[in-house]
């Protein structure tokens, strides 16, 4: 990954925007797989490589890198899911985001949260993108998703732009553009969650005529004063240091947010242009928020308030958003229900769900109230009685306001973390469904400016702050006191639960038996049992005996990741090495080697070490380290595949062909020059001699050739490559293989069609010419039984050809011939207008320029990407020259051959 780099500046309206550099894209990272425009059909059964994803259940049709043009001539690229193979035009929805349209739930779950948020194994496909809707859940409902990088992110052009007016205008040229594509009805949804539930108020409110429904499931609204400046103090160390550092790949950089706040920290119409203007949103609205996130509750709310549409709903649930966009499948129910109704034109019972829902949290082990407790029509709630609580003498809170000023002071140390409590006692059970505010008036007499904070809390009877879990605790891993539940979690009934491990382990495929705790983390046999009262032996102890000591408890530590007390000399050896972050040291081995089998998945195998999850730390777990942390098996196939990779991207190195051994060894070591004989000269004169390299393996003397890495041979590299090819071809052809066509593998039909699909480099071929798929019949060849004849008026065969008048000729001859041999139809050819045919051949200007490419575009100098979906649709035409000709055959006039229609380019 490139190194973020000092941030060169953008234009906003005047302004000077700086930009932060981000990584470019990068091959394995972030789900990046390189650009590469091309369709493929996943048939039913096939499965993303990863134990947690699930098997499709039908058919999806992926149609990779598709260009979308923006109004401004900038191209954007998204990867479509659609139903293959099917004449009904389907909906669409869009998924908009910056974090790489390949970037899925499946990964980002094991990267960044502790038991996968409690989502099931078996619920995500890997198709999805990170907060958005699964292709594999909603394709076979009759949708496509479209997952888009945004402006600069990954292969798309321009520079990264964090929503705001551009995305705004962005996401409505996209819309239009698919509602315009021959698969699709012309209507269009917006779902997501996060950024991609922000960017929905920015791209609605610019009423998209195409965009029929949004739902936004938790998402900010105003990046200045609820995520970034939030009263006034700059909290951007989740973007600067996570996201921007991490997640975002682009060649062009992103708005930097840390310096627009240093040089701007008051709004300017830089940070207003990041406000969007719900009011002007018309279409029906799904709002989801929770009482648990800080950033995107504030959004849902104003949204409600805000967006002016009389079709609009409020679910307001207790969970962390991942958990209920992905976890909860009443939340997906419900999404399908809103859509099919909205996209489809279902005649469901959507219309029937209540316009309000809230849920209300009750903390420490206890499930909160379902928002299906609270149905409402409006919010705030109608019967909601607002009441006001003063600072009061004894660090309480009353009901009733100060008589005058008090005598009492109160004081800590902000710099040890301190604060100040104020604590009201209910006498009654109470509910809280609302909007508190708190208005605080201060001074101090050493500063100018203070950084205040204020914390609601519920407290348990002992008036200690209790915990809220925004997991449902059926879908964590945990176990009651008593309970016969072989969960490896035993959860203690306290208000504030700990949750101490006992994991079990396998050996050899059985289950081995290790000691357990009770409810108070005391140590329990699982498998002891009693002794009878006439077995058991008698210990005589005399008074002198000394009373053996109790052995100290081990002590024991809160893993940050996975939320679990174990004992910390078992479960945490890397807080016993010396100089060890205080990260490091406080995750557990287990989220060690989870983090390791997940750089493994996805081949980030650059570095023998394991950096802090926290950027801003910049420590790591050494090689040493992790051989005392990871088990034996798992250090080991780390550090096989680690030495794997770095010795195959080093040129000095190459590795053993002998099949039994396959170790990597130094070439220039190892290696010597000798004499070989080049292939004879045509007028087969005295063979030449060449150097040549020749490597023996020091583990197991097998020798090779380091000119053209081949077992060791007689003669020059190209004789034995021949010796190899004719060997090839020979097992080929007695296997009735053929090679694929774009990347040379070896493939062997066995049975089906002759549409093949190369499980190498996903290429699509005919098996009977090896012509390339793509959807027009005529890429078979002349022979091939499969090719549709070459009629010259069919849409779509001179896209963009640059053809010689005799080109054009052959192709008009060509088109006769079939005729004649019943392979087409026989319409008769007229004439167009103003164009002339010399005895029955057409004229025309001078052929191309020598150099230009006969029969395919001009080459450019980057790869060529796919039309605009949103162009005008184009002429098919075949040039000539400098100028365009359109070939026509028409069932007009029997007196005429062919022709060509002549416009200005």
């Amino acid at each position: 990954m490139g190194d973020i780099g000092t941030p060169t500046t953008a234009q906003f309206k005047g302004c000077q925007v700086p930009l932060d550099k981000i990584n470019p894209p990068t091959v394995g990272q972030g789900g990046y797989a390189g650009f590469n425009p091309r369709s493929e059909v996943l048939p039913a059964g096939w499965k993303y490589d990863h134990p947690d994803a699930k098997p499709l259940t039908s058919s999806i049709l992926v149609e990779h890198d598709v260009a979308i043009t923006m109004r401004d001539g900038a191209k954007l690229y998204a990867d479509i899911y659609r139903p293959p193979n099917t004449d009904d035009k389907v909906p669409a929805l869009i998924m908009w985001s910056p974090f790489g349209k390949k970037f899925n739930g499946i990964l980002s779950l094991g990267l960044m949260t502790p038991w996968n948020l409690g989502i099931k194994s078996g619920t995500l496909s890997g198709l999805e993108k990170f907060e958005a809707l699964d292709p594999a859940d909603w394709v076979p409902r009759g949708y496509a998703i479209v997952n888009v990088d945004t402006r600069g992110t990954g292969d798309s052009e321009g520079h990264m732009v964090i929503l705001g007016t551009q995305e705004a205008d962005d996401g409505y040229d996209t819309i239009e553009a698919v509602a315009k594509l021959p698969w699709c009805t012309g209507s269009i949804g917006l779902a997501g969650n996060s950024h991609l539930a922000i960017a929905q108020w920015f791209i609605a409110s610019q009423r998209p005529p195409s965009l029929k429904a949004i739902a936004p499931f938790e998402g900010c609204g105003d990046l200045f004063r609820e995520q970034f400046a939030r009263g006034g103090i700059y909290a951007g160390d989740l973007f600067d240091k996570l996201i921007v550092k991490y997640m975002l790949q682009g060649r062009n950089g992103v708005e930097s947010f840390r310096q627009m706040f240093k040089e701007h920290p008051l709004a300017n119409e830089w940070w207003n242009d990041k406000r969007p203007n719900m009011k002007n949103i018309n279409i029906p609205t799904y709002i989801t928020g929770t009482w648990t996130n800080t950033m995107h509750g504030m959004g849902a709310i104003r949204a409600w308030l805000e967006v002016d549409s009389k079709d609009k709903w409020l679910r307001w649930h207790p969970w962390q958003e991942w958990a209920d966009l992905w976890g909860n499948p009443q939340a997906r129910d419900e999404l399908f229900s809103f859509f099919d109704h909205y996209l489809r034109g279902v005649e469901n019972d959507w219309l029937s769900t209540p316009r309000v829902r809230m849920a209300v949290l009750r903390f420490g082990n206890k499930e909160p109230q379902s928002y299906e407790n609270i149905v409402e029509d409006d919010f705030p709630l109608s019967r909601t009685k607002y009441k006001k609580l003063f600072l009061a003498d004894g660090e309480r809170l009353s009901f009733e306001p100060p008589t005058g000023a008090s005598k009492q002071s109160a004081t800590y140390s902000s710099a040890d973390g301190g604060g100040l409590s104020f604590t009201h006692r209910f006498d009654k059970d109470t509910t809280l469904v609302g909007m508190p505010k708190a208005v605080l008036w201060m001074s101090c007499d050493d500063h100018d400016d203070m950084d205040v904070y204020v914390l609601i809390e519920k407290l348990d009877k002992d008036g200690k702050p209790m915990k809220n879990l925004n997991i449902p605790w059926k879908n964590v891993p945990i176990r009651r006191p008593g309970s016969d539940q072989k969960h490896p979690i035993i959860l203690e009934d306290t208000p504030t639960p700990e949750q101490p491990a006992a994991h079990p382990t396998k050996s050899k495929g059985k289950t081995v038996k290790k000691s357990a705790r009770d409810y108070r983390g005391r140590f329990i046999k699982s498998d002891a049992s009693p002794e009878p009262k006439a077995e058991r032996k008698k210990i005589f102890k005399t008074k002198s005996s000394p009373k053996p000591e109790k052995p100290a408890r081990p002590e024991k530590t809160d893993c940050i990741i996975c939320a679990t007390t174990k004992s910390t000399k078992r479960s945490f050896k890397a807080s016993g090495v010396e100089g060890i972050c205080g990260h490091f040291a406080s995750v557990c081995d287990l989220c060690v080697q989870k983090q390791i089998k997940t750089k493994m998945s996805a081949r980030q195998l650059t570095e023998a070490h394991l950096p802090c999850m926290f950027p801003e730390c910049g420590a790591v777990l050494d090689h040493t380290t992790l051989k005392s942390v990871l088990s034996r098996a798992l250090f080991e196939t780390w550090d096989t595949a680690v030495t794997k990779h770095l010795l195959a991207a080093d040129a000095s190195y190459v590795a053993c062909l002998n099949p039994k051994c396959g170790i990597y060894f130094s070439a220039e070591a190892c290696g010597s020059k000798h004499k070989a004989s080049s292939s004879k000269t045509k007028s087969k004169q005295k063979e030449k001699k060449v150097d040549v390299d020749k490597a023996a393996c020091p583990y197991c003397e097998h020798e090779l050739c380091l000119s053209c890495i081949r077992p060791w041979h007689s003669g020059s590299c190209d004789s034995a490559k021949r010796r190899e090819d004719r060997q090839s071809e020979k097992a080929i052809k007695k296997l009735g293989a053929k090679p694929c066509p774009k990347c040379g593998v070896n493939i062997e039909k066995q049975g089906g069609c002759d549409h093949m699909n190369c499980q190498r480099c996903r290429h699509n071929f005919c098996w009977e010419c090896l012509g390339t798929y793509n959807g027009n019949a005529n890429n078979h060849a002349e022979t091939c039984s499969h090719r549709r004849p070459m009629i010259a008026h069919d849409i779509g065969n001179f896209i963009d050809d640059n053809l010689t008048v005799a080109q054009v000729n052959a192709l008009i001859e060509r088109t006769r011939q079939d005729r004649e041999v019943g392979r087409a139809p026989q319409p008769n050819i007229q004439l167009a207008p103003g164009v002339r045919l010399i005895n029955g051949v057409a004229d025309g200007p001078a052929p191309p320029p020598a150099g230009a490419a006969v029969g395919r575009p001009t080459p450019r100098p980057e790869p060529r990407a796919p039309p605009a979906m949103n162009a005008a649709p184009r002429r098919r035409t075949a040039g000539i020259g400098g100028r365009r000709h359109r070939i026509v055959l028409r069932e007009e006039d029997e007196a005429s051959n062919g022709s060509m229609e002549e416009e200005q380019d």
